[in-house]
């Protein structure tokens, strides 16, 4: 079967060849040349294919849908018979279905290869049980499948919920039904296209050796894919279907993007009045809200449909976006529409430059949506989607010299995003190294190391790396793995359809209505999410009908289809709870368990699947009403003021920014859910340790014991206790880091040891005994150990005798040189023993009143007459008078005029002539009494 007037056409021999001859291809070829619908139909009857089918994959569920949806009009068949489709929740495949377009994640989790049960033949269900069938129904069923009347595929697709079929569990770990396995749109590098190719070449290179692989972009480069293929061929394909010209126009800057993109939509409708449909690519939700409603108060878009597609909204609402209308339409995107997609009338597209990507930050295991500008090859991708339908042209707000600046390709996800759920899934594949994986690129080493440690926090593997029971049960479901540990072990609690509804909020857009403006919540909760489950049963009661300010009834209607779902499936994987603490699934509203019980159940699922997001409080920041808590791994985190669970100590951060909220390296914290202490250690002992530290506490200014458990390593209980006996070397060591952190300040105070100390250099350095301890700082360090044994608080330090500690470890001859070398004290002329003032510069002073020095000629000296010492002399009164360390010339030239002066202050004190003569005297002149 050929197809004719598509570009791709004439690279179809040069394909075929490759793949015929050898295992693997890589086409590269512009966007709009046909890749995605004709490569698979113009292949589909080879001898190659041994009768096997054709996989694609596609990036996106609405891509996976339009593709398969397009494929089935140009063969003529109706989709889910030579044609069909998979996404999450929806199959439509028949038993003669030989092209099979699938999303990128169900390929991996085929590969899992679950236990199939027995063969169940298919059966009609009543629509409304079909509408909430789970993922999947025992492999060997028929999906029955969509319906054949004519343009039956085209209601399914405005509402895939009335799709009649059955879900499979589909374990097919060696790919033994595909012969080709497409990858399409793999310059995206998505983390389960990357993933899902290495596996495949794994298989290839053992098991699946015919397994043939053709790897398919318009922008890739494909000489590193081609190489991890065995140097495999590349076919080039040149030429969009439709001419498409560009042009910069500028004004796209970060705070305007909005306002841009409605001024170059004006533009253009203003200068072609009559022209085709517009595709606007914007960075997200929020903005094209923005534009939309900018857009809907001009009056230039009169008859005009803006019409919103973006990945949170429901499939039937995407498929309005790209099917054809009776009116023109302005269709805002985000990059969902930048691949595989063909919008029926478009022939105009204005180009943001921006986009949001998701990045993981390692440290803390956060993930966070950044603003960024796209790549030069998402530019050219956006661009192909003008040229689809005919002739077309593209406005890009942004300069030509910015586009030379644009990175040349979006950065792949497996270096952003969290690799939590593909270490899953390849220790389901019996992978116990993820690092040691055969990756087309590998991943950061941190990020892998941070997903496997999750996956042992979750008891999804062991130490060894490989996956527990508890695990496979975990990849039977098909969400994230904390999600599908919640699930897990909901049954034991007998909350599955509860936990189903947890599940289907966290992995749904929030179903609130927030208003334009931030705001505090109204109440002060134990969980952000309980009241979310009660607006959710509300509307449920109402039949997701009637208006709500509160409440987003659609997206309270999608929440209650996967929570259906979800429920289905783990009751189906786990009926009874598989053991799980060998308790007995009772029914979540069992009138034995009161609300408070079934709440508090609720809140210990919840902990189950975050437990490396446990997070303690900490304080109220000085001057605000802001609530602080510091988060496993260490991240402070700041709750948000728009959540309820105020009054908690421990609580697990379930939605956060990593990015904080202008609060500097903080996160903030979205939703939050209160645990109490005894749940961890029941549901995770193994994260669970103590330690008793001895250390000094300064405020107590003494050491102290302190007690701390730990959940992982956050500090959850902390006490201070006693110190015991045994604990007596700890002690010292905690006094001895306490001194030396500044020995000098602590020993300051002691004016013994200072006087020591000094005595003790001056004998060291001019009295010849160079072995004697330096004593400074230095010392007091490496000897502060042993010196505090017996204390145990600073002020115990400060009174120690460290003199006396010091001199008696001196040997008998230093200790005798300090007596008499530099002894403490100086015997002068009345007998008086003067302490003597060391310093460790300069003389040691003698302190002593004038008279008792009479009758001494020379100074004194120490150290064998070597150094002199610095006489104060001093007035009766204590008062000094001279400094001098010539006492023979203080005599002959101060004295005399000294004792003019003195003499008649201090009258009855003795100032003889001649004070070397003179008797030295202690006191004053004894008084003579007269007789009468």
């Amino acid at each position: 079967m050929t197809y004719q007037g598509f570009p791709i056409e004439k690279e179809i021999p040069a394909l075929q060849k490759a793949l015929q001859e050898g295992k693997a291809a890589v086409l590269v070829a512009s966007p709009g040349a046909g890749k995605t619908t004709i490569v698979p139909l113009a292949l589909l009857d080879r001898d190659w294919l041994n009768g096997k089918k054709i996989v694609m994959l596609q990036p996106r569920r609405l891509a996976a849908l339009n593709a398969a949806r397009r494929m089935a009009d140009l063969h003529g068949s109706q989709l889910g018979e030579t044609i069909g489709y998979q996404i999450r929740f929806q199959r439509c495949i028949g038993p003669n279905t030989r092209i099979e377009v699938i999303t990128e994640g169900l390929l991996t989790r085929r590969l899992q290869g679950y236990p199939q049960p027995p063969h169940t033949p298919a059966k009609r269900e009543r629509r409304e049980d079909l509408a909430s069938a789970p993922p999947h129904s025992p492999p060997g069923t028929v999906s029955r499948n969509c319906p054949s009347s004519p343009g039956a595929h085209d209601e399914s697709f405005e509402n895939p919920s009335s799709t009649e079929f059955h879900s499979e569990v589909f374990g097919d770990p060696y790919l033994q039904e595909t012969g080709l396995l497409i990858f399409d749109e793999f310059h995206e590098r998505n983390i389960n296209s990357d993933l899902g190719l290495a596996m495949a070449r794994e298989l290839q290179q053992t098991v699946r050796p015919d397994l043939k692989i053709l790897v398919m972009s318009a922008t890739l480069v494909a000489e590193p894919v081609s190489h991890f293929l065995g140097d495999c061929p590349v076919v080039v394909g040149h030429g969009f279907l439709h001419p498409v010209s560009c042009s910069f126009i500028g004004g796209g800057c970060d705070g305007q993007i909005s306002r841009s993109a409605t001024v170059a939509v004006r533009r253009v409708l203003a200068e072609d009045p009559a022209g085709g449909d517009l595709l606007v690519f914007l960075p997200g939700a929020g903005e094209i809200a923005q534009t939309q409603e900018l857009l809907e108060l001009d009056d230039i878009t009169r008859g005009v449909m803006v019409i919103p597609l973006h990945g949170s909204l429901s499939l039937d609402r995407q498929g309005l976006a790209i099917r054809k209308q009776a009116r023109r339409k302005v269709v805002l995107a985000t990059n969902i529409a930048e691949t595989s997609l063909t919008i029926e009338g478009i022939t105009t597209v204005i180009d943001s430059g921006w986009c949001r990507v998701l990045r993981l930050d390692p440290a803390v295991g956060l993930e966070k949506l950044c603003l960024e500008r796209i790549s030069r090859a998402s530019a050219d991708q956006r661009a192909g989607r003008a040229g689809r339908t005919g002739p077309g042209r593209v406005l890009r707000l942004w300069t030509e010299a910015e586009h030379d600046q644009l990175p040349a390709a979006t950065t792949p996800e497996i270096l952003r995003i969290d690799l939590t759920e593909t270490a899953l899934y390849l220790a389901g594949w019996g992978k116990t190294d993820p690092a040691s994986f055969g990756w087309f690129q590998p991943p950061p080493a941190p990020s892998l190391a941070s997903a496997c440690k999750i996956l042992r926090a979750l008891g999804a593997v062991d130490e060894n790396g490989a996956v527990t029971v508890t695990g496979r049960k975990m990849l039977e479901l098909p969400i994230s793995p904390r999600l599908s540990r919640m699930l897990v072990e909901s049954a034991a609690f007998g909350l599955v359809d509860d936990a189903s509804d947890l599940a289907a909020l966290l992995s749904e857009r929030d179903l609130v209505v927030r208003s334009g403006t931030h705001r505090t919540s109204p109440f002060v909760g134990r969980s952000d999410f309980l009241w979310r489950l009660d607006l959710l049963n509300e509307a449920r009661a109402a039949g997701f009908r009637g208006s709500s300010g509160t409440v987003d009834l659609r997206v309270a209607k999608r929440v209650e289809d996967v929570s259906r779902r979800l429920s289905r499936a783990a009751n189906r994987n786990h009926p009874g709870g598989n053991d799980l603490r060998g308790a007995i699934a009772q029914p979540s509203h069992d009138p034995i368990c009161d609300r408070g019980t079934r709440e508090k159940n609720l809140l210990r699922l919840l902990l189950c699947g975050f437990p490396d997001r446990v997070a303690r409080r900490r304080s109220h920041s000085p001057g605000s009403d802001s609530i602080q808590y510091l988060m496993v791994g260490g991240r402070g985190m700041r709750l948000d003021s728009e959540s309820s669970v105020r009054n908690s100590d421990l609580i697990i951060v379930v939605a956060a920014d990593a990015s904080g909220h202008g609060q500097g390296n903080e996160g903030m914290i979205r939703w939050a859910s209160h645990i109490e202490m005894g749940w961890l250690s029941e549901i995770f002992p193994h994260l669970i340790h103590h330690e008793r530290e001895v250390f000094f506490d300064g405020r107590r200014q003494s050491v102290v014991a302190r007690c701390r458990t730990y959940f992982d390593d956050l500090i959850i209980e902390e006490t201070v206790s006693g110190l015991r006996p045994q604990e007596s070397g700890l002690v010292a060591s905690a006094l001895a880091e306490e001194i030396s952190r500044d020995p000098q300040a602590i020993f300051s105070s002691s004016d013994e040891f200072i006087q020591f100390r000094a005595r003790i250099e001056l004998l060291r350095t001019i009295g010849g005994l160079d072995d004697l301890p330096t004593l400074d700082e230095n010392w007091l360090r490496t000897n502060a150990r042993r010196l505090v044994e017996n204390c145990r608080t600073l002020e115990d330090v400060r009174n120690l005798d460290l003199a006396a500690l010091v001199e008696r470890e001196l040997g008998h001859p230093e200790r005798r040189a300090l007596e008499t070398l530099v002894p403490e004290r100086l015997v002068v002329p009345t007998g008086s023993r003067i302490k003597l003032i060391y310093q460790l510069s300069g003389n040691p002073i003698l302190r002593v009143k004038l008279q008792e020095l009479f009758g001494l000629l020379e100074t004194p000296r120490i150290i064998g007459g070597r150094i002199p010492v610095l006489i104060h002399l001093l007035s009766p009164a204590g008062r000094p008078l001279q400094i001098t360390k010539d006492l023979k010339s203080f005599w002959q030239n101060t004295y005399p005029a000294l004792r003019r002066e003195m003499r008649g202050q201090y009258p009855r004190h003795p100032w003889p002539e001649d004070p070397l003569t003179a008797a030295p005297q202690r006191g004053a002149n004894r008084r003579t009494r007269t007789k009468t």
